[in-house]
C-alpha cells in the first residue's frame, strides 16, 4: 500500500508540471479548432451538423470531438474555452494511461521500477508538442489519449477473462475522432477479434459495442451528407517528398533527440520481449509512422503529426530502463533510476524553454531550423492575463468592410466564420463539396462554379499555384474592384456594385 501511494504521489506531481506547461500556451489557438466549435455551436442551436444554412457539407473530421465540443456547450462553457478544459483533461488522463500500461510490465512492489514508470512518462510533461496542443482547441490530445485508453484497456480484457469489454467502446470513439484512427485501431480490433473468437458471446458484444457507433455514424453520414467520406477527404493536396517529410521531422528530431533514441529503443525491446501482448500497439505505433512518412509535412507548429507517437516512445523509455535496472541481479537498478532522471532533466533543459520549433528552407542545412523561445508570458500562471491569438486582424478588417450575409470566397475560414456572420465559399473546399473535389471537378470548373455564386468579395492566397493562376483567368474577376489587404500574400477584391455596411452594422459585429 505505501508503494502505491508513493506511486500515485509522485505521479500526481509530474502531471501537475505537465498542465503547468501547457496553461503557459493557453492564449495561442489554431484557427481550425473554430471550425469544430462553428457545428458545434450550430448544433446546439438547432442548425444541425452544418456550417451555413440550407447546405450539409461535412467540413469536419472528428466527430467525436465536435459531439464532446457541444456538450460542453449544453452545459454552459464557452465553447472555446471548455475546448482548452478538454484538451487539459485529456492531457491528464493521456500521462496516467501511459503510465498504467508501462506499469502492468514491472514489479508493482519495486519502488524503484515504480519510478522509473513516473519518470519515463515525465518525458511527455516536459515535451514541447505534447504541452502545446491540449489547449489550442484541437482534438490532437483528446485523440491520443483515446489511443491509450483503448490499449490499456485492451491489455486488461487480456488478462482477465471477467474484464467488461470497455476497449470496443473506445476502440469506437477512437476511429471517429480522426480520419486516419481506423487504421490505427484496427490492430486493437483484430486483436481482441481474435481473442474473443472461441468465446461466441463475449466476441458478439465486443463487436456490437465496436461497429454499432462505428457503422452508426457512416450511415447516418451517408443519409445526412450524402457521401460515405467527410468533405475533408476528398481535398487533394501537395504530393509529399522525401524533403518535405525531413523538414518536417528535423526540427522535432533536433529538440527531443534524447527522448526520440532513447525511445525507439525502448519501444523495440517492448514489442520483442512482449509479442503476444504488444502486437497490436506495435501495430498502431508503425500505421501512425506510416502516416507521418504520407503525410510529410503540415503548416500547423510543433508537429501535431508526430504527438501521437510520444505516448509510445514514453513506453519505451520506460521499459529500456525497467530492463537495465534489472540486468545482473538488479545490481543496476538504482543507477538505471539515476540515469533516466538525468535524462529527464537533460531533455527538459531543451525542450522548456521554447514555445515553437520550426524550418524556414534549405534541405541539409540544419542552421535554417528555428527554435523560438517562450516569451514572459508562456509559462503558467501568466497565460491567462493575455488575450487569446484569434487571428482576429482578417475578422476585424472583414466587420469593417462587408456587410452582414455577403457572400465570400476566402481560405482561413476558422474564427472568420465562427465570429463573423458571413456565407463563406471555403477555396480550400472544407465547406463546398464542388470546392473539395468530391464531385471530380478540377481548379478551372471550380473556378467556374465560384463565378456562378456571384460573391461579393473574393479573397485569394497566393501559396497554391494552380487555384491562383485558375482564378485569375476568370473573366468574372472583372466585375471586381481591388483592393489592400492586411496580408502580403493575398489578394482581394469586392463586386464594383457593393456598398459597405454601416456604422450599427460595424458596431454589432
Amino acid at each position: 500500500m505505501r508503494t502505491n501511494q508513493l506511486y500515485m504521489g509522485t505521479l500526481f506531481f509530474c502531471i501537475l508540471f505537465s498542465v503547468f506547461n501547457s496553461l503557459g500556451f493557453w492564449s495561442y489557438t489554431i484557427d481550425d479548432s473554430y471550425i469544430s466549435l462553428h457545428y458545434a455551436t450550430r448544433l446546439v442551436e438547432g442548425s444541425g451538423l452544418t456550417y451555413v444554412d440550407g447546405e450539409r457539407v461535412e467540413g469536419f473530421s472528428n466527430p467525436t470531438w465536435v459531439f464532446l465540443l457541444a456538450l460542453t456547450r449544453l452545459i454552459g462553457f464557452n465553447s472555446l474555452v471548455g475546448a482548452k478544459v478538454l484538451g487539459v483533461l485529456s492531457q491528464v488522463g493521456l500521462i496516467y494511461c501511459c503510465a498504467g500500461i508501462l506499469r502492468r510490465f514491472v514489479n508493482k512492489d519495486s519502488n524503484l521500477e515504480n519510478l522509473i514508470v513516473v519518470l519515463s512518462v515525465g518525458f511527455l510533461a516536459i515535451s514541447l508538442p505534447m504541452n502545446f496542443w491540449p489547449v489550442t482547441g484541437m482534438e490532437t490530445t483528446f485523440y491520443c489519449f483515446l489511443i491509450m485508453a483503448t490499449f490499456w484497456r485492451l491489455l486488461v480484457e487480456v488478462d482477465s477473462d471477467s474484464g467488461k469489454p470497455y476497449s470496443a467502446v473506445l476502440a469506437a470513439l477512437t476511429a471517429l475522432t480522426r480520419p486516419e484512427a481506423p487504421a490505427i485501431v484496427l490492430s486493437a480490433f483484430v486483436s481482441m477479434n481474435l481473442y474473443l473468437y472461441a468465446n461466441k458471446k463475449k466476441w458478439g458484444t465486443w463487436l456490437a459495442l465496436f461497429l454499432l457507433p462505428t457503422l452508426g455514424y457512416l450511415i447516418f453520414r451517408l443519409a445526412y451528407y450524402g457521401y460515405l467520406l467527410p468533405n475533408t477527404a476528398y481535398q487533394k493536396g501537395t504530393v509529399g517528398t522525401f524533403q518535405s517529410l525531413y523538414h518536417y521531422i528535423l526540427p522535432w528530431f533536433l529538440l527531443e533527440w534524447v527522448f526520440c533514441i532513447l525511445g525507439l529503443v525502448g519501444v523495440f525491446l517492448f514489442f520483442i520481449h512482449h509479442r503476444r501482448k504488444a502486437w497490436p500497439m506495435a501495430g498502431a505505433f508503425l500505421i501512425q509512422v506510416l502516416f507521418v512518412c504520407s503525410i510529410t509535412y503540415d503548416w500547423m507548429p510543433n508537429h501535431r503529426f508526430i504527438v501521437p507517437l510520444l505516448p509510445f516512445l514514453a513506453i519505451g523509455v520506460g521499459y529500456l530502463f525497467i530492463v537495465c535496472s534489472r540486468w545482473r541481479s538488479s545490481k543496476l537498478a538504482i543507477p538505471s533510476v539515476l540515469l533516466v532522471g538525468f535524462c529527464l532533466c537533460f531533455q527538459g533543459y531543451h525542450s522548456l524553454q521554447y514555445e515553437r520549433v520550426d524550418r524556414k528552407s534549405g534541405f541539409w542545412d540544419k542552421a535554417k531550423v528555428v527554435f523560438k523561445s517562450r516569451q514572459s508570458h508562456q509559462y503558467f500562471p501568466n497565460g491567462f492575463f493575455v488575450p487569446w491569438k484569434m487571428h482576429d486582424k482578417a475578422a476585424s478588417w472583414m466587420i469593417e468592410r462587408i456587410q452582414p450575409g455577403s457572400t465570400i470566397a476566402y481560405t482561413e475560414i476558422g474564427v472568420l466564420g465562427y465570429s463573423v456572420d458571413i456565407h463563406i465559399f471555403d477555396l480550400e473546399g472544407l465547406t463546398s463539396a464542388e470546392m473539395s473535389g468530391a464531385t471530380g471537378m478540377n481548379w478551372q470548373q471550380k473556378a467556374e462554379f465560384l463565378g456562378q455564386q456571384n460573391p461579393q468579395w473574393v479573397i485569394v492566397k497566393t501559396g497554391n499555384k494552380d487555384r491562383f493562376e485558375s482564378l485569375m483567368r476568370q473573366s468574372w474577376l472583372d466585375q471586381y474592384e481591388l483592393v489592400n489587404f492586411n496580408n502580403k500574400n493575398a489578394f482581394a477584391g469586392h463586386r464594383k456594385d457593393i456598398t459597405p455596411p454601416t456604422d450599427e452594422q460595424i458596431w454589432q459585429g
